[in-house]
């Protein structure tokens, strides 16, 4: 494949999961509540940042510390979480699909 092909490619696919983690950070939001998946928890964390008030500034000054005020945000973060292990199953079925004669099926 062309690298200018691939590159459109990739860019089409990083605008299609920025749309989905923007879907996912809002039902984390509405919820608020269960933020622990399986393998991460979400946790929503107040964050101060500067903002820089533009309409209180006349054209001639730039970093008068008077315009600016600290406004707080809520940043959400993502940890992984330590998955169990679980007990064996006697039934467990065990696929190894990276052979090179092919799958190779076992059966507990």
């Amino acid at each position: 494949m062309h690298p200018a092909d691939e590159l459109g490619q990739v860019r089409a696919e990083i605008a299609r999961l920025t749309a989905r983690e923007a879907q996912l950070k809002a039902t984390l939001a509405m919820q608020r509540r269960d933020l622990s998946g399986a393998r991460y928890k979400a946790e929503f964390k107040p964050v101060l940042r500067r903002v820089f008030l533009r309409d209180k500034l006349p054209s001639y000054i730039r970093e008068a510390p008077d315009l600016w005020e600290a406004r707080t945000s809520l940043q959400l973060r993502l940890h992984p979480m330590a998955v169990p292990v679980e007990e064996e199953d006697d039934d467990a079925t065990v696929i190894e699909l990276w052979q090179d004669d092919g799958p190779r099926v076992h059966r507990a």
